[in-house]
């Protein structure tokens, strides 16, 4: 299923790359690597889903990210050979997944959450 870019506005907009991450504040969490077929815009996306209650809620966007660093990412997660497991004791899991002392996830791509864009 393709989605809206963000940029060209086409629904041309592909998850290349995706790793299932240990749940912070929803019951799901995972980084994707994500790139438009028709622009060529390329980012970082990150879903969150909880399950709670009586409704799904979710969260699901992207943001810009350098070349360098996404294929970075790209390269860590196709290292992973259990992506879709959250509970996977591989390298890129343990890289892509670190938490700090509080226990919360530090996403291996900066970004400010001002700059999401949401994916639809």
């Amino acid at each position: 299923m393709a989605f809206v870019c963000p940029m060209c506005k086409e629904r041309s907009l592909d998850i290349t790359h995706s790793i299932e991450l240990p749940p912070e504040r929803y019951d799901e969490l995972t980084l994707q690597v994500v790139g438009c077929n028709a622009c060529g815009f390329r980012g970082a996306a990150i879903y969150e889903e909880s399950r709670q209650g009586s409704s799904d809620r979710w969260h699901h966007s992207c943001f810009a990210a350098p070349a360098e660093v996404l294929d970075a990412l790209a390269a860590l997660i196709e290292s992973c050979p259990k992506q879709s497991e959250r509970n996977c004791s591989c390298d890129a899991h343990k890289t892509i997944g670190r938490r700090d002392p509080s226990g919360k996830w530090v996403p291996p791509v900066p970004f400010d959450s001002r700059d999401a864009l949401p994916m639809k």
